[in-house]
């Protein structure tokens, strides 16, 4: 069953990952725990949350671009004050395979892999390693560009930029 970004992609891949349920597979097959290494992914610079007073922009779909996308922004829409912290983001495409390293001030550097499919304006993460989960998120890609829904409160969007 696939669950639906109702907390921050951030948040949930490491609650999933430390989540007593240690089970899943490395990139070279080797049973992995929460401390698993899922890819060698070095991360991004530091961005810091801000707000956007405006609605949250719709979000459309469209085709993600094979490449490697950093994390360059995070706003928080319908507020004059950013929630939550710094972060740091990256996402690597190749022909439906998935892999990201993520680190915030609250939580340690940990690195995800799996599989991605898209329908409309949602992308659906499979993730494999280092645990199994589904995640639904509500997305927009542009040839340069991936944007996705980022916060607990559905008004945070996170956007990428293709490397």
């Amino acid at each position: 069953m696939h669950r639906t970004a109702s907390i921050s992609l951030t948040v949930l891949l490491t609650l999933a990952a430390c989540s007593g349920d240690d089970g899943g597979t490395t990139v070279d097959g080797s049973t992995a725990g929460c401390q698993a290494i899922c890819n060698t992914l070095a991360l991004p610079a530091v961005v810091t949350k801000t707000a956007n007073p405006a609605p949250r922009p719709a979000f459309t779909g469209g085709t993600i671009t094979d490449g490697t996308y950093a994390v360059t922004a995070v706003v928080d829409y319908g507020t004059s004050t950013p929630g939550g912290t710094t972060l740091q983001e990256i996402y690597k495409f190749t022909g439906g395979s998935i892999e990201t390293a993520i680190a915030s001030s609250e939580m340690a550097e940990t690195h995800f892999c799996g599989t991605y499919t898209t329908a409309a304006n949602v992308i659906t993460l499979a993730v494999t390693c280092p645990m199994t989960r589904s995640i639904d998120l509500q997305y927009t890609a542009t040839a340069t560009t991936f944007s996705f829904q980022h916060g607990s409160d559905q008004n945070e969007v996170a956007t990428a930029t293709r490397q």
